[in-house]
């Protein structure tokens, strides 16, 4: 704000005349712009932990593809390779910022943190017809839910920096 010098009244910084005497202010000197940043703004920490995670997605789904094409194993899975494809193009989305792809990676987290939980239970029953292999399938299937709900922080972290 710029003040008049003959009538002392307040005005913006843009106006050329007073309002209210009709003095030329267009000489004062105006304050320098401030930009003032609105909305949070999310720690740098995430963005490092965001692109880790994005390229850990890339990598499980060319890991799949592989899998799924028989180079490791005879078995080949049309259904894997599938899947695999769809997490890397998920993944590349989320490092160039695609809103819709971010969509879809939110719904696969939500999906996996459930399916972990369910999995988790699952080994826990397991320790009793197998013995211990089911509490490493349990903890397993808990550090990919954990993941997962990582993620959907992540995804709530950044969800400012994304277009519209």
């Amino acid at each position: 704000m710029i003040t008049c010098p003959k009538c002392s009244a307040t005005l913006p910084p843009a106006t050329l005349r007073c309002q209210f005497c009709g003095t030329d202010v267009s000489k004062l000197e105006r304050p320098a712009e401030v930009k003032v940043q609105r909305g949070y703004i999310a720690p740098p920490w995430v963005w490092t932990w965001y692109t880790i995670v994005c390229v850990y997605w890339m990598l499980d789904g060319a890991f799949q593809i592989v899998l799924g094409a028989g180079v490791i194993s005879n078995e080949r899975s049309f259904l894997r390779m599938v899947i695999g494809l769809l997490l890397v193009v998920v993944g590349l989305g989320l490092l160039f910022r695609v809103r819709f792809l971010r969509g879809v990676a939110h719904i696969l987290c939500w999906l996996s943190l459930l399916t972990g939980f369910y999995d988790f239970l699952v080994g826990l029953l397991f320790t009793m017809v197998v013995g211990p292999v089911g509490y490493i399938f349990a903890v397993v299937s808990l550090i990919r839910a954990a993941l997962s709900a990582f993620m959907i922080y992540l995804i709530g972290e950044t969800e400012s920096h994304y277009p519209m």
